[in-house]
C-alpha cells in the first residue's frame, strides 16, 4: 500500500511551502490526491521520488544575510546569534554556504 500524507507533511520533508507544493500540484510537477473534503494528500513514494531527482540534478548552493537594525542589537549579540542560527539551519539541510552577508 502507498503511504499518503498530509500537505503539511510533504511540505515539511521537501522543505518548501504549502503554496509552493499547491503550484507544484497546478504545473503538474508533483501531483496532489484530494480527498472527499477537498484536503490534498501526496503519495510518500512520489515525494521520495522527487528528492532524489532534487538531489541529483541541483547544486545545493546558498548565501546567508545576516541584519540587525541597531548597534545596541550588534552589540547584546544579536547579529551573531542570527548567523549561528542560520549556518545550523543550512548544514542540517546539506545546503553549501557559498558566502555570508552581514
Amino acid at each position: 500500500m502507498n503511504e499518503l500524507i498530509s500537505i503539511s507533511e510533504a511540505s515539511r520533508l521537501l522543505g518548501v511551502t504549502i503554496k509552493t507544493l499547491k503550484i507544484w500540484d497546478n504545473e503538474g510537477k508533483l501531483k496532489a490526491h484530494r480527498t472527499l473534503g477537498g484536503h490534498r494528500r501526496y503519495r510518500l513514494s512520489d515525494i521520495e521520488k522527487l528528492l532524489e531527482i532534487e538531489n541529483q540534478n541541483t547544486e545545493r548552493n546558498v548565501f546567508i544575510y545576516c541584519r540587525v537594525s541597531t548597534k545596541k542589537q550588534q552589540q547584546s549579540g544579536n547579529l551573531e546569534r542570527q548567523k549561528q542560527r542560520l549556518i545550523d539551519y543550512c548544514n542540517e539541510r546539506q545546503y553549501n554556504v557559498v558566502h555570508i552577508f552581514i
